[in-house]
Order: structure tokens, then sequence, then C-alpha cells
């Protein structure tokens, strides 16, 4: 057995050994379809959607990937007040929630 190259890689073996048939594809379906509820609060929107991604575990998903999810899935009104306000980044999103 390959000793392993950080703490990193030691989760993502884990994961696929322990997880179950259809883990990633099943994820993946709930981000598609997880909306922004009328009174759900942006920033808990925001950290339900970062903690998604955490739990995938995909080393290719970038910030990038997960911000314009984020915009995508948003309630409607929020995404058009935010509109042109340069979020290029969650950071940028969090401090403008």
């Amino acid at each position: 057995m390959v000793p392993f190259a950080s703490f990193f890689d030691f989760k993502q073996r884990l994961r696929q050994e322990y997880k179950a048939v259809g883990y990633q594809e099943d994820s993946m379906g709930e981000i598609d379809t997880r909306t922004q509820g009328p009174n759900e609060p942006l920033t808990t929107f925001i950290r339900v959607f970062r903690d998604y991604y955490v739990r995938l575990g995909d080393p290719y998903v970038t910030e990038r990937d997960i911000l314009r999810r984020i915009l995508r899935n948003m309630h409607h009104e929020y995404f058009q007040a935010l509109q042109g306000n340069g979020i290029t980044c969650l950071y940028d999103l969090q401090m403008a929630a």
C-alpha cells in the first residue's frame, strides 16, 4: 500500500473506498435541484452550497464553478439585486449578502 501524500489524499482515498454507489451522481443531483427558499438568507444558501461541494470532494471543481452554480440557483430577487456588483468570488458574494 502506498502511503498517503497528504491529508487531502487520505480523505480522497477513504471516500473512494467507503462511499455509497451513486454517491457522486446523487450529490450532483442535489446541487442541480437545490434552490434558495424565499425566506432563506443568502449567507445560509452560500454555506449550504459550499458544504455540498466539500462533501463532493472533487478536486477539479473551482471556486468559480461554485459561484456560477450559486448565482444560477439563488432566488431571482437576490440575483437581480446583485447584478453589476462585480462579484468574482465567493468572498465578494458573502460580503454583498
